[in-house]
């Protein structure tokens, strides 16, 4: 994975300092390496998640034919790290 700017890495340390997470920031570890799969889809604070089994992190929204995924960190890491 490439190095993240340092402005990404204060952003994400921002958000870490104001969410709970129910799975212990898991995607965080080793750098990012265990982010789930997610794709932005044009809305402002959610992505469709992509996994094939999704987690119960208690930030997974189910709709008609997808499962959206409303984490402050993972939606972060895809509109602006590009993760």
């Amino acid at each position: 994975m490439t190095a993240m700017r340092p402005e990404h890495v204060q952003g994400i340390k921002q958000i870490l300092g104001q969410m709970k997470c129910p799975l212990d920031f898991r995607c965080t570890k080793d750098g990012c390496e265990h982010v789930c799969m997610a794709k932005d889809v044009g809305l402002d604070h959610l992505l469709e998640c992509l996994e094939t089994d999704p987690p119960d992190c208690g930030f997974s929204l189910q709709s008609n034919s997808a499962v959206l995924c409303e984490c402050p960190l993972r939606v972060y890491l895809t509109k602006t790290v590009g993760l």
